[in-house]
């Protein structure tokens, strides 16, 4: 954005001296940023491209097709702590860069998953490829949802669970293209309750407890789900 705004310091429009789709997509992606990051305080810093926006989204033939659009001063962020050791290899993209937006559940929810035959569970890499393979059979859905699931605890004495983030109120509709999703216990988790965010939270970083089994290895889904994603949205 920065270079953007410098080269608008210049000049009306991105190329030459009248409207491009060029112009017209870079208001678009503005428009879509406004509620979520542009607040007063980053809209000083980009001047010219603010400029720019009003003056393509104000042109008559264009208002109609942009529509009304709204000034956010100040966007609330949830942060998590810092004081948490990560483990996690996606924590640097998801906890840090996406989590700080505050998670919109009209939309979306977040489940806790609990393998139903933990009795069977021997080798804890063993385990862990299971639910690789999981993830695997969830190929159909890897767009509607992300998350981390693990693997708790020791040989012969282990656990699976983790926390899934789907788009959709059910889980049903995004899971069962996994054959053997119903080996799985699905419990919808309330991120404005305490426990189930430190469980989401905990899920995440790869460093979940459960019934003093530590966590020894996990596989993560569709991180590439939450890029431009309405997932992680402001409030």
């Amino acid at each position: 954005l920065h270079t953007f705004d410098a080269h608008l310091k210049t000049g009306t429009f991105r190329v030459g001296d009248r409207i491009t789709l060029a112009d017209i997509v870079l208001a678009a992606y503005i428009q879509r940023a406004l509620p979520y990051s542009l607040d007063a305080e980053f809209r000083v810093k980009i001047p010219n491209i603010i400029r720019h926006f009003e003056t393509i989204v104000n042109q008559p033939k264009l208002k109609d097709v942009f529509g009304s659009y709204e000034y956010v001063e100040k966007i609330q962020y949830m942060f998590l702590p810092k004081v948490r050791s990560f483990s996690s290899p996606i924590h640097p993209i998801i906890l840090i860069d996406f989590l700080p937006f505050s998670y919109d559940p009209a939309g979306f929810s977040v489940w806790r998953v609990d393998f139903k035959y933990n009795e069977e569970l021997i080798q804890t890499f063993m385990s862990s490829n299971q639910i690789g393979g999981l993830f695997n059979r969830l190929e159909a859905s890897r767009k509607y949802l992300f998350g981390s699931v693990g693997v708790l605890g020791e040989m012969k004495n282990s656990v699976i669970s983790g926390a899934l983030i789907l788009r959709g109120l059910e889980v049903g509709p995004v899971i069962n293209v996994a054959p053997d999703w119903e080996s799985y216990a699905y419990s919808k988790l309330d991120l404005s309750n305490e426990p189930d965010k430190w469980f989401f939270e905990a899920a995440l970083a790869w460093d979940l407890e459960v019934d003093g089994k530590k966590w020894v290895d996990g596989k993560n889904v569709s991180a590439g789900f939450l890029t431009g994603s309405p997932l992680l949205m402001t409030s």
